[in-house]
């Protein structure tokens, strides 16, 4: 069963690296009409994705270049304050290295 869920999991990990990685360049930090930018949507699903596959949010694995608050999507955070999309790709390859360890405590 493990091995099942890891493929899948890992295939949605690919898809949302994909979709950061070829987001349209000029969008990635502007907000356009919308509240949020794309990065920030990007970090935010990349955050709840590690904290959800976790046992629980204080076991999740942190993420050394981790931004306080930025997961929070009712917080627009400022343009220069964005991460690029090479540190949230790389949040995500992060993800998919821990995903055998929150796996595993599904035992």
């Amino acid at each position: 069963m493990e091995k099942y869920l890891a493929s899948q999991y890992l295939a949605g990990l690919a898809m949302l690296k994909a979709c950061v990685e070829n987001y349209d360049a000029h969008l990635w930090q502007d907000c356009g009409s919308h509240k949020v930018a794309a990065s920030q949507i990007a970090y935010h699903t990349a955050f709840f994705t590690n904290v959800y596959l976790s046992p629980s949010r204080r076991n999740a694995v942190k993420w050394p270049k981790e931004v306080p608050q930025m997961e929070h999507l009712n917080k627009p955070v400022a343009p220069g304050e964005l991460l690029p999309r090479s540190d949230i790709a790389e949040f995500v390859e992060h993800i998919a290295l821990c995903l055998p360890k929150y796996l595993g405590s599904l035992s």
